[in-house]
C-alpha cells in the first residue's frame, strides 16, 4: 500500500506528540471505565491542550483538526472518533478492550463508547446519536459499523486509511488497494504542453481549490455535501492526465486516483463500494477525485442512465468531492452525473501547436539519457506521437538501450515507429516528407482545394466541437479525400504535403496486402487499421487503392456479395474515422458512385501544361545541383512529362554524368526524357512533344 507524507508530516513531531497525547486519554478512559477510578493514570487533558496550543503556535492544522473543521465535528465526536481508531493505531490498546466483558475483542462497540465517554444518560445517548447512519462519522464513512449484531454490539470500524492519516500520512484505503492510487504531482502547467482553453479549466480548478466545502459548494448554488465534476474529454493518450497533473501540482493539490478499467468485469456491488469509498476518501482528505476511462460507467445509454452511472451520481451527492470526469470525446453523460457537472474541457492538443522536443522530454522515463550527438528537435520532428506513445516508446526505448545506456536516434526511431504501426502489421508503412506546399508546382484551382483540405483538418475541432455540428451530424466527420489522375501527377506528393502542413505522421496502407484473397480477410484488414490509427498523430493514404472502392456489380457469385461487402465496410469505416484520410486512383471511371458521394474533397491532378513542366524542371535541378552549361528549360518542358516522369528523367541524367565523371549536360537530360517517354509509350521528337 503506497503511504504519502501528508502536508502535516512537515511537522512531524508536533503530529507525534500530539498523537501521543490522543492515546494517554484513550488509554485513561478505557482504564477509567474497567476499574471505576483510573486514580494511576496521568490525567492527559494537560498534556493534549499543549501538544494542541504548540501545533497552533506553529501554524498547523492537526489531521483531527482537519476532519472536525470539514464535517463540523464537535470535540465530544472527535473523541468518539479517537476511540474507534485507537486498536489500529496501537495494537496494545486491544489488551484494554479485551478486559471488557462480552468476550475477547479488539475493537469497540457502541456500549463501550458510551461507558468511556459518557457519565450521564443524556451523555450516553449523544455518543449513540453520533452513531446513526446519518450522522457525520458514518455519512462521512470516517468509521463504519460491522452488519450482523444489533447495533450495540456491532464492531465500529474506523475507515482503514484513517489511522495513518491521524499518524499524519496518507495512505489508500484497503478498499481501495489495487484500484485506487495516489498522487502528489510535482510537474506544473510550464512543463508540458497546453491545449486550448487550458486556462479556462486551470481558472475553474483554482476556483473549486481555494475555500472550505461547504462555502464552495454553497456558492455555486448546491447544498453540502453534493460534491462537483469537472469533465476532460479527449482521445485515449492525449496528453488529458498529464495536463490535470500539472494543473494540481501548480495548487499542490493531492489526487486519489480511480481507474473505472481496473473494475471492468467486476460485480456492480464491488464497483459501488470503490466509488463510494473513494468518494469518500478524497472528500475527507481534500482530494481532487479523479475517475480514468470513466466513460466507462457514466455515459449515457439510450438517452438515460445504467446502474453504474447512478452509482457515480450517488456518490458525487453523497460527498463533498471535486471528481474530474476523464472521459473520450463527446461522450453523452448520463443526466445523473450530468447535474453535478460545472465545467466541461474538451482537450485537444494538436501536434503542430506543440514544442516537439519538450513533448519528449515531458513523457520521457526519468531513467532515459539521450546520446550526447542526438539532435532530439529535428527527431520529434520527424515522427508525430501522443504524449502517451511518447512515454510508450520512450520505455521501450530504454528497456532495448540497457541500463544506464544513451538512447540513440535508431533506437528512439525503431521505438516510435512501431508506436505509429502497432496492431496493424505489414499492412502499412509510415513516410516521412519535408516537402511544403510552396514546393508544389500546381494549377491554381488544384492548388486551392489542397489549401481547402489543409484549413478544414486544421479548424475540424473548432466546427465540429466548440461549434457544436458535432453534435448535430452524426455521420460523415472524417477529412475524407480522393485524388485522382494519371500516375505521375502528384497525387502522393500531394498527400504528404497535407500530412507535413498538418503535423502530422503519414501512414501510407500498403493495398496489396489488405486485399486477401480468402473471403472476408480484406474487411477484417481494414477494420484493423481503422482501429489502430491515431487521428491526432496519423493520416491515412490509400496509395492506388482502385481495388478497394470499384463500383459494386451485380451478385451472381459468392466472390461479387463480398467484393461488394469491402466497398461497404470501407465506406462505413471512412465515415467513422476521427481524422484525415485520404485515396488515390488512377481509374476514376471504375468509382462506385455511393462511395464517390460520401468523400469530402475530390480533386483531379491534370497533367502539367508545358509552363508547369518548366517549373518542375528547374525544382528538380536547383543551382546546387553541378551542370556543365545552362539548361535550356524552355526545350525540356516540350516535352509530356509528368512530374514523376521528370523527376525520373533528372535521376537517370546524374547518374548518367556521374557514370562519365562529368557534370550534367543538356545531352544527358534529353536522352533521359527520351528514355523515359520511351518506356511511357510516347516517342521524343527533337523540339516537340507527342
Amino acid at each position: 500500500m503506497a503511504v504519502i507524507t501528508s502536508p502535516a508530516a512537515v511537522h512531524l513531531p508536533l503530529v507525534v506528540a500530539y498523537l501521543d497525547a490522543r492515546m494517554a486519554q484513550v488509554e485513561a478512559m478505557l482504564v477509567r471505565t474497567l476499574d471505576g477510578k483510573g486514580d494511576h493514570i496521568a490525567d492527559p487533558t494537560r498534556p493534549l491542550a499543549e501538544a494542541a496550543a504548540a501545533a497552533a503556535a506553529a501554524g498547523l492544522l492537526l489531521p483531527d483538526q482537519q476532519l472536525a473543521r470539514r464535517y463540523h465535528l464537535a470535540p465530544p465526536t472527535l473523541d468518539l472518533l479517537w476511540l474507534i481508531a485507537a486498536p489500529a493505531i496501537d495494537p496494545t490498546v486491544g489488551a484494554l478492550l479485551r478486559r471488557f466483558e462480552g468476550g475477547p475483542r479488539d475493537w469497540v462497540d457502541p456500549v463501550i463508547a458510551a461507558r468511556a465517554l459518557a457519565a450521564s444518560r443524556a451523555a450516553r445517548m449523544a455518543v449513540y446519536a453520533d452513531l446513526e447512519p446519518g450522522a457525520p462519522l458514518r455519512a462521512a464513512q470516517l468509521i463504519r459499523a460491522a452488519a450482523g449484531e444489533p447495533l450495540a454490539r456491532r464492531e465500529l470500524q474506523p475507515a482503514t486509511w484513517l489511522p495513518a492519516a491521524l499518524r499524519g500520512q496518507r495512505a489508500v484505503g484497503g478498499r481501495l488497494d489495487g484500484v485506487a492510487t495516489l498522487q502528489s504531482p510535482t510537474i506544473t502547467p510550464a512543463e508540458v504542453p497546453l491545449p486550448e482553453r487550458a486556462e479556462e479549466l486551470a481558472a475553474v480548478l483554482r476556483g473549486l481549490a481555494v475555500a472550505a466545502p461547504e462555502p464552495r459548494f454553497a456558492a455555486a448554488g448546491l447544498d453540502h455535501p453534493r460534491g462537483v465534476a469537472v469533465v476532460v474529454e479527449g482521445r485515449a493518450g492525449s496528453g488529458r492526465g498529464v495536463l490535470v497533473r500539472a494543473l494540481a501540482g501548480q495548487l499542490g493539490q493531492r489526487l486519489l486516483v480511480l481507474d473505472a478499467a481496473r473494475l471492468r468485469g467486476a460485480s456492480l456491488a464491488l464497483i459501488a463500494d470503490a466509488v463510494d469509498s473513494a468518494a469518500a476518501e478524497a472528500a475527507a482528505c481534500d482530494e481532487w477525485l479523479v475517475i480514468a476511462n470513466a466513460h466507462e460507467w457514466v455515459n449515457a445509454v439510450g438517452g438515460g442512465g445504467s446502474p453504474t452511472s447512478a452509482l457515480v451520481g450517488r456518490a458525487l451527492a453523497g460527498h463533498g468531492v471535486v471528481a474530474l470526469l476523464m472521459v473520450l470525446d463527446d461522450a453523452p453523460l448520463a443526466p445523473e452525473v450530468e447535474r453535478a457537472v460545472v465545467f466541461r474541457h474538451q482537450h485537444h492538443l494538436r501536434p503542430q501547436a506543440v514544442d516537439a522536443s519538450h513533448l519528449w522530454l515531458v513523457n520521457l522515463p526519468s531513467a532515459a539519457e539521450l546520446d550526447g550527438e542526438l539532435d532530439l528537435e529535428t527527431f520529434a520532428r520527424s515522427i508525430h506521437l501522443t504524449p502517451a506513445q511518447v512515454s510508450a516508446a520512450g520505455r521501450a526505448a530504454v528497456a532495448v538501450a540497457g541500463p544506464g545506456q544513451p538512447l540513440t536516434w535508431p533506437i528512439l526511431d525503431a521505438a516510435a515507429r512501431a508506436q505509429i504501426t502497432q496492431g496493424i502489421g505489414g499492412l502499412a508503412e509510415m513516410s516521412a516528407s519535408s516537402v511544403s506546399l510552396d514546393d508544389l508546382i500546381l494549377r491554381p484551382d488544384t492548388r486551392g482545394q489542397l489549401e481547402q483540405i489543409i484549413s478544414a483538418a486544421k479548424n475540424r475541432d473548432l466546427v465540429l466541437r466548440r461549434w457544436g455540428l458535432r453534435r448535430t451530424i452524426k455521420r460523415g466527420l472524417s477529412i475524407s479525400c480522393l485524388f485522382d489522375g494519371t500516375p505521375g501527377t502528384g497525387k502522393t506528393l500531394a498527400a504528404e504535403v497535407i500530412a507535413h502542413e498538418l503535423g502530422l505522421t503519414l501512414l501510407r496502407i500498403n493495398v496489396a496486402s489488405i486485399v486477401d484473397k480468402y473471403i472476408g480477410e480484406t474487411e477484417k484488414n481494414l477494420t484493423r487499421i481503422f482501429d489502430q490509427a491515431r487521428p491526432d498523430t496519423t493520416m491515412l493514404l490509400f496509395d492506388e487503392a482502385d481495388s478497394l472502392f470499384t463500383k459494386r456489380t451485380e451478385v451472381q457469385h459468392a466472390s461479387d456479395r463480398f467484393s461488394n461487402m469491402n466497398v461497404n465496410v470501407l465506406l462505413q469505416l471512412i465515415e467513422r474515422f476521427e481524422g484525415t484520410a485520404v485515396l488515390t486512383t488512377n481509374l476514376k471511371k471504375g468509382l462506385d458512385t455511393a462511395f464517390e458521394r460520401r468523400i469530402t474533397f475530390k480533386v483531379h491532378f491534370e497533367r502539367p501544361d508545358p509552363d508547369e513542366r518548366a517549373q518542375i524542371w528547374r525544382l528538380m535541378l536547383p543551382p546546387s545541383v553541378p551542370t556543365a552549361e545552362r539548361i535550356d528549360y524552355d526545350r525540356l518542358a516540350k516535352l509530356d512529362l509528368s512530374g514523376g516522369e521528370i523527376k525520373n528523367s533528372v535521376l537517370r541524367a546524374a547518374y548518367a554524368a556521374a557514370r562519365e565523371q562529368t557534370e550534367i549536360r543538356m545531352r544527358h537530360l534529353t536522352a533521359a526524357a527520351a528514355e523515359e517517354a520511351a518506356t511511357s509509350g510516347r516517342v521524343y521528337l527533337e523540339g516537340a512533344s507527342t
